[in-house]
């Protein structure tokens, strides 16, 4: 018991340490976890990424403080946090499975830690283990509810245009791929929209980069053309400019394509 006691506290400890350091770095606009994910998972925040790391923060150091006191009270709050914690991680997990159907390495991290507390917590009382039951029930729900505009819509091939009809700047990019000879897919925007609005993309034409190691997205005409057809070091230096990284050439989603800025030519 005084083992499990122990490691309890270690393993709390680290999602002490691992939340403190993400909340620490959304203070300044930054994250430890790099990848798109997370990226994605942050941007769907209502409020604040920073309000749900420190909440995460919270839990994880009132578990630790609690593991200390031995009164009934304290071991019962300390079941209904596991519980009550893993629940939230139901959202959480699912939302990415079943939403924007990309992992965010940090919230796994977080989610694992739970699960490895709940194990260790029920040697002793196995009542904890409802909390599994209550994060398959949320996950159940999450898989089940189909989220307004979803679509099955894949970015499996290594470059993907997304485009509107009649929008010329789409038109301009595609047809100078084409002519590269870059093999790309294209999918109209009304076909993704969810995954547009889940990163806040309101314009077209957007290309959509998977490599194996990350996951890349460039918005409008020219910085496209950029990013496909300049590849060495100069080119990339001029990617940097503020004239290539500024919004420039695309057309807003939902209005007319009257409305396009900077209409190709």
């Amino acid at each position: 018991m005084k083992n499990q006691g122990s490691l309890f506290r270690i393993i709390s400890l680290f999602g002490i340490i691992l939340t403190s350091l993400e909340f620490v770095s959304n203070l300044f606009h930054k994250s430890i976890c790099s990848t798109e994910g997370c990226r994605i998972v942050a941007e769907s925040v209502r409020f604040s990424d920073a309000i749900i790391v420190f909440t995460g923060l919270s839990v994880f150091l009132l578990l630790f403080l609690l593991s200390f006191c031995r009164n009934k009270t304290c071991q019962k709050l300390i079941d209904a946090l596991l519980i009550t914690a893993l629940s939230a991680e139901g959202v959480f997990v699912g939302y990415q499975l079943f939403r924007v159907k990309t992992i965010c390495i940090f919230c796994i991290t977080v989610f694992f830690t739970f699960v490895i507390l709940t194990l260790i917590r029920s040697m002793k009382r196995t009542f904890v283990l409802t909390g599994f039951l209550s994060f398959a029930s949320v996950l159940f729900v999450m898989f089940m509810l189909k989220p307004v505009g979803a679509s099955n819509v894949s970015f499996n091939a290594t470059y993907t245009i997304i485009y509107k009809e009649g929008c010329p700047h789409c038109e301009k990019v595609m047809k100078k791929a084409e002519e590269k000879g870059i093999d790309f897919k294209k999918v109209n925007a009304q076909e993704c929209i969810s995954f547009l609005k889940s990163l806040n993309i309101k314009e077209v034409p957007v290309l959509v980069v998977n490599e194996k190691a990350q996951k890349i997205i460039v918005i409008g005409d020219k910085n496209i053309e950029n990013f496909l057809f300049r590849r060495n070091e100069e080119e990339k230096e001029e990617n940097s400019t503020t004239e290539e990284n500024s919004l420039s050439g695309f057309c807003p989603i939902d209005s007319d394509i009257t409305n396009c800025t900077d209409r190709a030519k």
